[in-house]
């Protein structure tokens, strides 16, 4: 499933992430932060931690991949972030 600006993630430096999910959107269930609002987040090394749970993310560039901690990507699919500075 595509979320082509369907979903918005703000990465703040607050360590806090802002989620924007447009209404109607159809999303798994699997997939994290899957709900409107602010959730708090944690990094240290290549893991970053929300909802309580740990990943391994993976910046290139202006993007952002994040991992399961068996190395798949997060949802079984490869979840990509845009990286956009304001």
């Amino acid at each position: 499933m595509l979320y082509d600006d369907e979903i918005l993630w703000t990465i703040n430096t607050d360590n806090t992430i802002n989620v924007v999910v447009k209404d109607g959107t159809e999303i798994y269930s699997s997939l994290p932060l899957n709900e409107t609002g602010t959730y708090p987040y944690k990094i240290a090394g290549v893991s970053i931690t929300f909802d309580n749970v740990g990943y391994i993310y993976e910046k290139l560039g202006n993007e952002l991949t994040i991992f399961d901690g068996f190395g798949q990507a997060l949802d079984g699919r490869k979840l990509i972030f845009s990286w956009l500075q304001q």
